[in-house]
């Protein structure tokens, strides 16, 4: 029986979402006068920059599936849709169709998703070189808990470096309201919104790390399920 539903025809079903939307978003945007700097899919004028933000959705998704298949790379079933799913809530809905500024509280909620997601990276990172570098004894729990945590939390950490930056070389802001134009935050509310995404991704973080120690404390076999291994030639 073939499975309707599985990691490779999620991604690819997704994938043809953004492209088929990239297209006709590039052409909306060359019929449309500029109007509000923010919103096209909720009843709002286009913004020129919906294009960046599109390429970049386009480019997150299929970048660590490229890697994959160049390394000859297999994962852990349903990490792809995991994956796929967060880039299409945060980069796509959340930037390009302006989710970030229409639902309250999105920001945060996909920055413990992507604690999440980091976490369980984490653990299967941390498998992967003990099994690569051939080492027998088994690793600590608390050890393997940690590095994940850590893991999670250092991403999430450049990711705002990465913010910082960009509004420090172009002159944007990322910090803003949520609400349809997302009127910049300044002062000590671009910090809180700062420090609640760090917050928000380190309790995402947390919650699979205390998971991870508790299993690998009795039987490991839900850690077990999460891998990434090198296939066999």
């Amino acid at each position: 029986m073939i499975k309707v539903f599985n990691d490779k025809n999620f991604f690819i079903f997704t994938l043809l979402i953004m492209v088929f939307t990239f297209a006709f978003t590039t052409g909306k945007i060359l019929a449309t006068p500029a109007g509000c700097d923010y919103g096209y899919f909720f009843g709002v004028r286009l913004r020129p920059n919906v294009i960046s933000n599109h390429i970049l959705s386009i480019f997150c998704l299929i970048t660590p599936v490229i890697i994959i298949k160049l390394r000859k790379l297999k994962i852990t079933p349903g990490s792809l849709t995991a994956y796929t799913l967060f880039i299409f809530l945060s980069t796509y809905f959340g930037s390009t169709l302006d989710g970030y500024f229409v639902i309250p509280q999105w920001d945060k909620v996909m920055h413990a998703y992507g604690g999440i997601l980091l976490a369980a990276l984490g653990f299967m990172l941390i498998k992967y070189v003990h099994k690569k570098m051939d080492i027998p004894t088994a690793f600590s729990p608390l050890i393997a808990a940690v590095v994940a945590f850590c893991f999670a939390t250092t991403a999430s950490v450049i990711w705002e470096i990465y913010e910082f930056l960009v509004d420090l070389l172009i002159g944007t802001n990322m910090q803003r309201h949520s609400t349809i134009c997302g009127e910049p935050l300044v002062g000590q509310a671009a910090l809180w919104d700062t420090m609640v995404d760090l917050i928000a991704n380190a309790i995402g973080a947390l919650s699979v790390s205390v998971v991870g120690y508790v299993s690998l404390k009795r039987d490991g076999q839900l850690i077990d399920k999460l891998y990434i291994e090198k296939i066999s030639e």
